[in-house]
């Protein structure tokens, strides 16, 4: 399956990143300088805020200081942000 890397944790990156994952492919799902909270509720295994579920597993976690380990060798990269 594919290498891939979501940009965004909120409810629209994060709801994409487990749908993928879902699907047997590797995710990296990167948040912003917004998302600090929830990428730390996620890494203790808590409920996304706003979608009221953990992530699968195989989600690989990243702060947005994170971000070049997140996309390294990621064949594709969704951004997922507020315009």
């Amino acid at each position: 399956m594919a290498k891939m890397a979501v940009l965004g944790a909120g409810m629209m990156g994060t709801a994409t990143a487990a749908h993928l994952a879902r699907r047997g492919h590797e995710v990296n799902l990167c948040g912003t300088e917004l998302d600090k909270d929830i990428i730390d509720a996620l890494r203790k295994g808590k409920e996304h805020p706003t979608l009221h579920s953990p992530v699968p597993d195989n989600i690989r976690l990243f702060q947005a200081t994170e971000l070049e380990e997140a996309t390294d060798k990621r064949k594709t990269v969704i951004i997922a942000v507020i315009s």
